[in-house]
């Protein structure tokens, strides 16, 4: 049987200000804090690139070297996103922490994630005002990209694929709400897929929200489905149907009222792209 990790399992040490907490399956030699490289690769590191930058945080991509080869990491600053949101982190983990802790419980239910190798936190007193997590690269592509690129080959083995893609995605979505849990933000770029010999995986991106519950509350099942249906183009309605269906296999208890959910479930994506720039023009 695995043996999976938690938060307590990880190395703690303090460097240069920084409270590092390493996963003990990597050596200590990949830290340099805040996981900075020097910009060009000097045999051990580097270099980082930047490959995406919000209000909420910034990503970079980059090379750490160790036991004799070359690994691809990202890096991930977490922001404030606001003046309360700094203050909530008076009472709660950094964003990092939670990020890495949601991270381990999925993979323990098991679902896969990247590997969270180390976060680092700076702290004033009990006052969190940077956090970073370090992660490993997963080989798998951007369900959106994905989507797109398939969706006007016609051929028998690309719509073969794509279809078991699909389905495989309604189940894994499905059992994860079996599970009791939900995603904090289920959109498609939040999702890498990979085509693996024994079929296809799903991995989940972005899980500092994400929870379990005793019980997964209807809010959160609505939400998720509508965040995973936010779709402007490259996905059918027979495609959603698909997905749909195989989610309810996982979950047996919505079958009578599975048509009511679908119902709320489109009506409230209709709503929802509506908003959007892309979403005028979409037909459901």
């Amino acid at each position: 049987m695995a043996e999976f990790l938690h938060i307590r399992d990880f190395t703690r040490f303090r460097i240069k200000g920084w409270m590092i907490r390493l996963n003990p399956r990597f050596p200590q030699s990949i830290i340099e804090p805040p996981f900075r490289s020097e910009p060009g690769f000097d045999g051990a590191r580097g270099p980082f690139t930047l490959v995406s930058v919000s209000r909420q945080a910034r990503v970079q991509k980059g090379l750490i070297a160790f036991h004799g080869k070359t690994h691809t990491f990202y890096i991930k600053e977490f922001f404030h996103r606001s003046l309360w949101d700094a203050a909530k982190h008076l009472l709660r983990p950094s964003r990092a922490a939670r990020s890495a802790a949601a991270s381990l419980m999925l993979q323990k239910e098991g679902f896969f994630c990247p590997d969270i190798v180390a976060f680092a936190e700076k702290q004033f007193g009990p006052f969190h005002y940077s956090s970073v997590t370090l992660s490993t690269a997963v080989h798998a592509e951007d369900l959106y990209a994905h989507i797109l690129q398939t969706a006007d080959d016609s051929s028998a083995a690309v719509l073969s694929e794509r279809r078991t893609m699909i389905r495989t995605l309604g189940q894994t979505i499905g059992k994860m709400h079996a599970a009791g849990i939900m995603h904090g933000d289920l959109r498609p770029r939040n999702m890498l897929v990979s085509q693996e010999e024994n079929g296809w995986k799903v991995f989940f991106l972005d899980n500092e929200r994400t929870q379990k519950w005793p019980y997964l509350p209807d809010f959160w099942r609505l939400k998720n489905l509508v965040q995973i249906n936010m779709f402007p183009e490259g996905l059918t309605r027979t495609d959603r149907y698909r997905f749909f269906r195989e989610y309810i296999q996982e979950n047996p208890n919505l079958r009578q009222t599975s048509k009511q959910w679908a119902g709320r479930i489109m009506r409230q994506t209709r709503k929802r792209l509506a908003q959007k720039p892309y979403g005028k023009n979409v037909r459901l």
